[in-house]
C-alpha cells in the first residue's frame, strides 16, 4: 500500500503547520472560532489517522521539507520517500506588462500571507510607485489558462505564506514560467527558490518592508532584463523538478519497468 501525503492532512487536523502557533490558534486566525473549536475537539482523530498512514508500505511526500516537517510531528515519518510534484514543461517565453504587475495567487487567508501581501502593496504605493496587482488579490479563482497568461505579463509573484508548505506550487510554477517569486522564508522556499539565481528574494515571514524592497528591486529592472532572468530561472528549476525524472520515479515505486 502506498500513501501520498500532499499536505498535513490527515496527520494534523488543521492541515497546516505554522511554527510557534498551536493548531487551534492557526484555525482560529484562518477560519474563525467556530471551526477552531470544532476541529480542536476532534484533534485526537488525526493522531489515530497518523497510525493508519504509517502502516503503509510506502509513504510519499512532495518535498524534502515536507518530510522534515512531518518528522517534527512524528519521527517515524523520516522513512517517507520524496517524490516531487509533477510540474509540466512551461514556456518561459513571455512579455512583461509595460506597467509593473505583481501577482498574488494564494487564498485570501492568514496562513497564506494575504495580510502581508496587502501591506506590501500599500507600502509600495506609499513610496510613490505606480504599478498594478492581479491574480487572486481581489478574490475569486483563476483557471490554469488564466494563471499561465497572467504569469506571462507579471513582473513578480508574491508568495508570503506563514504556513510550512508541502511543495509551494505557486512559487515553483512561477520559476518554471520565468517569473521571480518574492517568498517567505518557509522551508520549501529554501529547498527550491534558494537553489536558483533569485535566492535573495526570500524574506523573513511577515517582513513587509523586505517584500516592498524586493518589489522595488524588480521595478528597477528593464523588461528585457526580466525576460533574460526568467529564462535562466526556468532552466534552473527544471534541473530540480524534471518532469521526466518524476515520472521515472513513479514507475520505480510501483515496480514498472
Amino acid at each position: 500500500m502506498v500513501v501520498h501525503l500532499h499536505n498535513f492532512c490527515p496527520v494534523r487536523y488543521s492541515g497546516y503547520l505554522v511554527p510557534g502557533f498551536r493548531d487551534v490558534v492557526v484555525d482560529w486566525l484562518n477560519w474563525g472560532p467556530r471551526r477552531a473549536l470544532v476541529n480542536g475537539f476532534f484533534s485526537g482523530f488525526s493522531r489515530v489517522m497518523r497510525e493508519f498512514v504509517l502502516l503503509a508500505d510506502e509513504v510519499l511526500v512532495p518535498s524534502g521539507c515536507h518530510r522534515e516537517n512531518l518528522s517534527r510531528l512524528d519521527q517515524r515519518f523520516r522513512r517517507a520517500r520524496v517524490l516531487y510534484n509533477f510540474v509540466p514543461r512551461l514556456s518561459p517565453a513571455r512579455e512583461p506588462a509595460e506597467r509593473p504587475l505583481f501577482l498574488y495567487l494564494g487564498e485570501r487567508s492568514f496562513i497564506k500571507g494575504f495580510p502581508v501581501a496587502l501591506a506590501a502593496v500599500v507600502g509600495l504605493w506609499r513610496r510613490g510607485r505606480r504599478f498594478s496587482v492581479g491574480g487572486t488579490f481581489w478574490g475569486g479563482r483563476m483557471s490554469r489558462g488564466e494563471v499561465f497568461n497572467a504569469l506571462g505579463r507579471a513582473w513578480g509573484v508574491l508568495f508570503p505564506s506563514f504556513t510550512e508548505e508541502s511543495f509551494g506550487y505557486v512559487m515553483v510554477e512561477s520559476l518554471a514560467r520565468g517569473v521571480v517569486p518574492i517568498s517567505s522564508d518557509v522551508c520549501v522556499a529554501r529547498e527550491f527558490q534558494g537553489r536558483t539565481s533569485v535566492a535573495g528574494y526570500i524574506c523573513s515571514r511577515g517582513d513587509v518592508d523586505c517584500f516592498v524592497d524586493k518589489m522595488e528591486s524588480l521595478m528597477a529592472m528593464s523588461r528585457r532584463e526580466l525576460v533574460e532572468l526568467g529564462l535562466r530561472l526556468s532552466e534552473e528549476i527544471y534541473k530540480l523538478v524534471d518532469p521526466v525524472k518524476t515520472a521515472e520515479h513513479v514507475y520505480r515505486i510501483f515496480g514498472v519497468d
